[in-house]
């Protein structure tokens, strides 16, 4: 019998329930993130964009990993809908996709970016809604079930479809460092502190408010971390934030650590150490 988990990827990582710490470790089967090229697209022209899934299943040692695409006009999951696509629906798309054996990653212990894929975003999707509506965007999302095994995992990805003259773009990782350097690595039962640096600082940006007022707004950087042979102190952190890391005495494979940089609007960079 097949086991269905539902980790959602969003703005960040949330479940069915309240995802426990031990969602942050590494071993099992993760989809740690979906990284879309353009967070934000222009709604009056077709758009093509581009996927990538950031995934690890280490313990597995390798296995085949398939995966069911369905991409749609947001559903209403801010009214209390699934985040899934109806594949009855002329509005949704099927996308394919061909199984991926994560054999091949034996090297970088299996933990790595699928391969990318594409979705056509069409154009006409703002018509009939208000100017500040136009402006704010609506939500076209990416609909991914993975199988691995008897595991059957859900999630979905959020793409803004605006008229935004200044769409928003992904942050940047330029890199992880370990106590403050980016060649020190992490010495065998020895603290040490993990903290990115990021490639340039949040976005401004504007949107229209409840009252139709255009107003001034920063992102927030929060970073999600993942960890293998090892502990980390936080799960969550922003970019400021040191977490430290003691290594897995007991465990002799090489600790690893992977950094989810996320913009609080689609906008997502992944790094592993």
């Amino acid at each position: 019998m097949q086991r269905r988990f539902c980790y959602f990827i969003m703005l960040a990582l949330i479940g069915c329930d309240q995802v426990s710490i031990d969602f942050f470790d590494l071993g099992a089967f993760r989809v740690m993130a979906l990284v879309v090229d353009q967070p934000e697209v222009d709604g009056s022209v077709n758009t093509t964009v581009t996927i990538t899934p950031w995934i690890s299943d280490i313990q597995a040692g390798g296995r085949s990993v398939a995966l069911d695409i369905l991409a749609c006009p947001d559903p209403g999951i801010a009214l209390g809908q699934e985040p899934t696509c109806d594949q009855s629906l002329a509005s949704t798309q099927i996308v394919s996709y061909a199984d991926f054996d994560t054999s091949v990653w034996a090297a970088q212990n299996y933990t790595g970016a699928l391969p990318a894929f594409n979705v056509m975003i069409p154009a006409g999707l703002l018509v009939g809604l208000s100017s500040m509506q136009q402006f704010n965007g609506i939500d076209y999302i990416v609909s991914i079930v993975f199988t691995v095994g008897e595991d059957v995992i859900s999630g979905f990805k959020r793409i803004k479809v605006s008229s935004n003259p200044a769409p928003n773009l992904n942050p940047k990782m330029e890199r992880i460092d370990v106590n403050g350097s980016d060649t020190a690595t992490a010495e065998d039962g020895a603290m040490v502190t993990y903290q990115i640096v990021p490639g340039f600082e949040a976005e401004d940006f504007q949107r229209f408010d409840q009252d139709g007022d255009l107003v001034d707004a920063t992102e927030e950087y929060i970073v999600t971390w993942f960890v293998y042979s090892g502990t980390l102190s936080l799960s969550r952190s922003e970019p400021e934030d040191k977490a430290v890391f003691q290594d897995d005495q007991d465990n002799s494979d090489i600790p690893i650590i992977v950094g989810v940089l996320r913009d609080g609007r689609g906008g997502a960079d992944v790094l592993v150490r």
